[in-house]
C-alpha cells in the first residue's frame, strides 16, 4: 500500500516538473528569440547568454534532485512500515530523478532548437 502511494507521489512530481520545466523553457525561448530580433545581438554575445542560461538550468536540476532526496530521507525516517521497501523507493526515486534529468535536458533542446531555427 505504501509502495504504491510512493509511486503515485514519484509519478505526480516528475509530471509537475515536466510540465514546469517546459513552461518555463518555452517562455524563456519564445523571450530569448524576441529580445534577439529586436536587439539584434552578435553571435558571441547570444553564445554566452545561452550558456549562461543553460548553467543556470543545470544547477537548478541538481537542486532539485538533492531537496527531493532529503524530502524523501525525512518522509523515509518517519514511517516504520516503509523500511521494508526501502530498496523498491530508491530505486522508484532513483526513475523519477532520472525522467525529470530527461525530460529537462529534453525540454531544454526544444527551446535550443526554436531559439537557433527562429533567431
Amino acid at each position: 500500500m505504501v509502495l504504491v502511494l510512493v509511486n503515485f507521489v514519484f509519478s505526480a512530481v516528475t509530471a509537475i516538473t515536466n510540465l514546469l520545466s517546459r513552461l518555463i523553457l518555452t517562455a524563456t525561448a519564445y523571450l530569448l528569440v524576441l529580445v534577439i530580433r529586436a536587439l539584434k545581438l552578435s553571435g558571441n554575445i547570444f553564445s554566452t547568454l545561452f550558456d549562461v542560461i543553460k548553467e543556470g538550468i543545470s544547477v537548478s536540476a541538481d537542486a532539485i534532485g538533492s531537496a527531493l532526496g532529503v524530502l524523501m530521507e525525512q518522509t523515509g525516517n518517519s514511517v516504520v512500515g516503509f523500511l521494508k521497501g526501502l530498496a523498491l523507493v530508491f530505486e522508484g526515486f532513483a526513475g523519477m530523478v532520472s525522467t525529470i534529468i530527461t525530460d529537462l535536458w529534453n525540454n531544454l533542446m526544444d527551446a535550443t532548437g526554436y531559439v537557433t531555427k527562429n533567431a
